[in-house]
């Protein structure tokens, strides 16, 4: 048999009125803050889980971030390579309405002035800054202005680097949010990408040249590979016109070229006739004289700024005679050509940058994703059921009160209330 002494009975009495006062503060904590969990000893095992994924969660809201940075970056820079854009068009534009030799001097002057205009509107696309201020083709150099033209006014000068800002948005996987200055206005292939063409500035004839490839492996193996350059010159025959063409290495006129340079074309010309010779054609408009001279050099980097400066030279120079205003119009063709390549190079960079915002929505729904699913996760295990709560609370006051009330009736109990 189990004996229970008074002052047992009274401390589970006790013990059973303090569980429910307990039970009924934690309830009111619950209440009060929403969360099932108020310390890690109401459950170790949820708590756990909910300190990692806390941690989860601030790792993908970071990433978040980075790719909504990344957005807002790449929006910059894709207006800016727009405004460029447009800016090309219109210079290209107002370079073919100026390649015409019946134009007044006036009118190129007035050429030339709205070549400076549109040369100091790319130097401030170029020097374009962001929400914070930082330039947004300078590289890594994001508070040193990138662009600027130089003393004697002859060329802009880059004062970034090479170096390329990115953002990581997922695990393992970063996007560049920038391009470098060099890489989008620098060292852009002259002429038509693969070589250019020159008048010689000794010329008296009126003829322009112009050219494309048709081997385009020849071609490269001779400008690109070999680094050659070619000469094509004309001289009277006894039948008329004759035309040679001579190939070099090195640049035309250079000690290397006059030593080894060698003919690998030759015949008779006739008014719109094209010269075929390495994988190259090249057609003439006007008439080249007895001694012109047109010089074909490979494609080389030339900034976009410079194609802007050529235009410009090329439409301050005098045209005192039909000669010197065919030597303005080849340079004027050869600066359409350049700004062609301009283009492409600038249409493949707001397609990349296009592409790598497309992959920073992309990464941003799946970080929002994966936090939502995360969130919803931890409110299970850490947020309080309120209606349970409020019905459980309920309970254990009911439940406090009574085992109150029949404490106290327990005691007032005593034999001594029971004797004679």
């Amino acid at each position: 048999m189990i004996r229970f002494s008074t002052s047992q009975i009274y401390q589970i009495a006790i013990n059973g009125i303090l569980e429910q006062q307990s039970r009924i503060n934690s309830d009111y904590q619950q209440l009060s803050s929403g969360r099932k969990i108020n310390r890690p000893s109401d459950a170790p095992a949820a708590a756990a889980r909910v300190i990692g994924l806390d941690t989860a969660l601030e790792r993908f809201g970071g990433w978040a971030r980075n790719a909504d940075n990344a957005q807002q970056s790449l929006g910059y820079e894709s207006t800016q390579l727009q405004s460029v854009t447009t800016l090309v068009n219109r210079v290209r534009t107002l370079a073919l309405q100026m390649a015409n030799g019946t134009l007044s001097l006036q009118d190129r002057r007035n050429g030339a002035a709205i070549v400076q205009s549109y040369l100091d509107q790319l130097i401030g696309y170029a020097n374009a800054q962001g929400p914070g201020g930082e330039y947004l083709f300078a590289g890594s150099r994001t508070h040193v202005q990138p662009f600027a033209l130089n003393n004697g006014g002859t060329q802009v000068e880059y004062y970034g680097d090479g170096g390329q800002r990115s953002l990581p948005i997922s695990s393992g996987e970063s996007i560049p949010v920038s391009d470098p200055g060099n890489a989008l206005f620098m060292n852009i292939a002259d002429g038509n990408g693969t070589f250019s063409i020159e008048a010689g500035s000794t010329n008296t004839g009126t003829a322009t040249a112009a050219g494309n490839v048709t081997d385009p492996v020849q071609a490269a193996t001779y400008l690109q590979a070999n680094g050659d350059s070619y000469q094509i010159r004309f001289s009277s025959g006894s039948g008329g016109l004759n035309y040679s063409v001579m190939r070099g290495p090195g640049a035309v006129g250079s000690a290397g070229w006059n030593a080894g340079a060698t003919q690998v074309a030759s015949g008779s010309f006739s008014a719109g006739a094209t010269i075929n010779f390495d994988g190259l054609a090249i057609n003439f408009a006007g008439n080249p004289a007895s001694g012109d001279t047109f010089d074909l050099n490979p494609s080389r980097g030339q900034s976009l700024f410079k194609t802007l400066l050529n235009l410009h030279s090329a439409l301050t120079s005098a045209a005192a005679s039909p000669a010197q205003n065919a030597r303005n119009m080849q340079a004027i063709n050869t600066v359409i050509e350049s700004l062609d390549q301009a283009q492409t190079r600038l249409g493949s960079t707001q397609a990349a940058v296009g592409t790598r915002i497309q992959a920073a929505q992309t990464a941003a729904q799946v970080n929002q994703s994966v936090q939502t699913q995360f969130k919803q996760i931890r409110s299970g295990l850490e947020d309080a059921n309120l209606p349970q709560v409020i019905t459980r609370l309920d309970q254990a006051s009911l439940a406090l009160q009574a085992a109150s009330k029949a404490f106290v009736q327990m005691q007032s109990l005593s034999l001594f209330n029971y004797l004679p």
